[in-house]
């Protein structure tokens, strides 16, 4: 079902941002401090205003700062993993559900009746369990509190029985999506955590409710994936030059109540800023965000070289293409990203099986050239383990290499690893030879005389669908070129021929396959940095 933004349905008021009222009585203190005032306006009153909101730190106890010391800055935590007596929070969590006297349980029973398998499944309730560190209560609430804001924002039809995709976002939703002002950037962090990207300033919507559905099949699409259930998301907000006025707060605050109905753990936020924008960071904190988010906040006021070196010390790559000086996210990857999520849900669509990787793990070994590929963090590790081994590589048989190969294959494995390679599915449809030739050049298209006849032409369109594990062959083989590259390297740099003059440094491949580009062993020529 197609979100309509000409119908909507009243908003519950039992579903209303709990942000307010959590920060009551910090919001009393600041706006006597103030002088009546409740928003900071120049930098002095933002820093007196940081003054009472680092106080409120002091009430937290010394395990609590440590604990979320070591999410901000991405160490691991006990909160990773999931308890061994799982089942019996799924148990109590049904009892909690049962019991609740929530003042509209509404959405929640539709679901119950309509689509139990969906609602009641270990992996949906696992998910909202994981962003509340298994409390049951809130957890309970949470999802009373998700089927509220879902129906609101989607209407009652069968989209509340699984998960949003694209075909339910209404024209005005997907231009709003198109526009950028949330992506999911396309590398974690040193931890292995999804990041997402804020660029309030590149909002763009015709109803509020564009931006809130915008926000919710981004986030909820980034909670696919179980490292980020786990670890949680890290989240930056970047905004440069224009201060937001009123009317933007009011939206936020919307936005906000969206943020809450939905199963994550954010460990840590980056609010980056110029200089003139110090005001706009107290105010986020103190009108936007919970007492817990507060204390995960860090903030960046500089210059945008400044800032983005920052991120790199909390673990966070600085993509100086993605993050860009005036506060935009560009728009490359984000198109990337939607094209893939699109080829995904019409494999689903068609029944296809869909286990393509949008985001890869931290130590996934990517296949591919390119200097993001060429510093993956899994590709470095894979060679670290290459270099280990490889005394013991060259003077091993050939049975004895392939056991050598199995053995980093295992240890990749074991730690989570996979080795993935991008897939491309074609598409293909036909069209009227004439129609091809006019869509290539439109100056044609009242020449009709040009096309009295009617024959056809495939066109084929590739749908990246994302990356895809390959089989222990093909990962074994990525293995052995690992081998060859760091062979190559340690013969250039003994004094021997230089890389350019080697002709051969493996076997020499059998004739039928010589001669032949991309065919046989490949010489060391080949195997250059950005080849691993």
């Amino acid at each position: 079902m197609t979100a309509d933004p000409n119908i909507q349905q009243e908003k519950p008021s039992s579903t209303m941002s709990t942000t307010a009222s959590t920060n009551t009585d910090i919001l009393t203190l600041v706006s006597n401090a103030l002088g009546g005032k409740s928003v900071p306006e120049t930098p002095e009153e933002a820093a007196f205003v940081e003054e009472i909101l680092a106080a409120e730190l002091n009430e937290l106890s010394l395990v609590e700062r440590d604990l979320i010391l070591f999410d901000v800055h991405g160490l691991p935590t006990a909160d990773e993993d999931d308890p061994p007596n799982v089942n019996e929070y799924f148990t109590q969590l049904e009892r909690a559900l049962e019991e609740s006297s929530s003042e509209d349980k509404s959405a929640y029973e539709l679901v119950v009746q309509q689509y139990p398998n969906y609602v009641s499944s270990n992996e949906f309730r696992l998910m909202f369990l994981r962003s509340e560190k298994f409390d049951v209560p809130k957890t309970a609430a949470k999802i009373i509190h998700h089927f509220n804001v879902k129906r609101y924002l989607f209407g009652d039809g069968e989209v509340m029985g699984r998960p949003v995709k694209l075909k339910d976002l209404s024209e005005d939703d997907m231009e709003s999506l198109e526009a950028g002002f949330i992506q999911v950037s396309p590398t974690r962090d040193a931890a292995g955590r999804t990041i997402l990207l804020l660029a309030p300033g590149q909002r763009k919507f015709k109803a509020l409710e564009n931006l809130m559905r915008t926000m919710w099949y981004t986030i909820s699409t980034a909670l696919m994936d179980e490292d980020s259930q786990k670890k949680g998301i890290v989240a930056i907000m970047y905004k440069r030059g224009t201060p937001l006025n009123r009317e933007d707060w009011e939206h936020l605050h919307q936005v906000m109540w969206v943020r809450e109905a939905l199963p994550k753990k954010v460990v840590a936020v980056h609010q980056c800023v110029d200089e003139s924008l110090r005001p706009l960071l107290a105010a986020h904190k103190l009108f936007l965000l919970t007492k817990d988010l507060r204390a995960r906040v860090r903030p960046h006021v500089g210059d945008h070289e400044d800032v983005l070196f920052e991120l790199q010390t909390y673990g966070i790559p600085a993509n100086e293409e993605l993050i860009l000086p005036d506060g935009s996210l560009s728009l490359a990857w984000h198109q990337e990203w939607l094209g893939m999520r699109r080829a995904q849900e019409e494999e689903i669509q068609t029944g296809s099986k869909d286990d393509g990787v949008i985001l890869p793990k931290k130590f996934d070994v990517l296949f591919g050239r390119g200097k993001n590929t060429r510093e993956h963090t899994g590709n470095l590790r894979c060679a670290l383990l290459v270099e280990m081994h490889l005394e013991r590589y060259e003077k091993a048989n050939k049975q004895e290499k392939t056991e050598i190969t199995r053995q980093i294959l295992a240890q990749v494995h074991d730690s989570g690893g996979r080795f993935l390679k991008h897939d491309k599915k074609v598409k293909s449809r036909t069209k009227s030879k004439a129609a091809a030739f006019c869509e290539f050049s439109p100056v044609l298209e009242n020449l009709t005389y040009a096309f009295s006849f009617d024959m056809t032409c495939i066109d084929s369109t590739s749908l990246q669908t994302g990356w895809q594990e390959v089989d222990r062959d093909a990962a074994r083989e990525k293995i052995s070129h690992f081998f060859r590259f760091l062979r190559s390297k340690v013969v250039s740099e003994e004094g021997q021929p230089p890389e350019s003059e080697l002709k051969r440094v493996t076997p020499t491949p059998a004739p039928s396959s010589q001669g032949v580009e991309g065919q046989g062993e490949p010489s060391s020529k080949q195997f250059r940095g950005n080849d691993i």
